[in-house]
């Protein structure tokens, strides 16, 4: 399952939350990025169930992180 999270943090942390999000097992790719998300984050894992605990408890669980969006990929399209 794919999906990509648009993350917000703090002003100036962008280049430490991204080192961090790269360490994060299932992230597969990072990027800071201008405009109202300061992150875009590639997300490949096998199920919902893992998606939930990497969004919910790994990713919001920073303290670098203020907000996070998560799209899920529709791979039948």
């Amino acid at each position: 399952m794919k999906a990509f999270i648009l993350v917000t943090v703090p002003a100036g942390k962008s280049p430490e939350a991204v080192v961090a999000l790269r360490k994060v097992p299932g992230v597969v790719e990072a990027w800071a990025v201008y405009g109202e998300t300061d992150i875009v984050a590639k997300i490949d894992v096998a199920d919902h169930r893992i998606l939930d605990r990497l969004v919910m408890q790994d990713i919001q669980g920073m303290k670098l992180v203020n907000n996070t969006r998560t799209m899920i990929v529709i791979d039948s399209v």
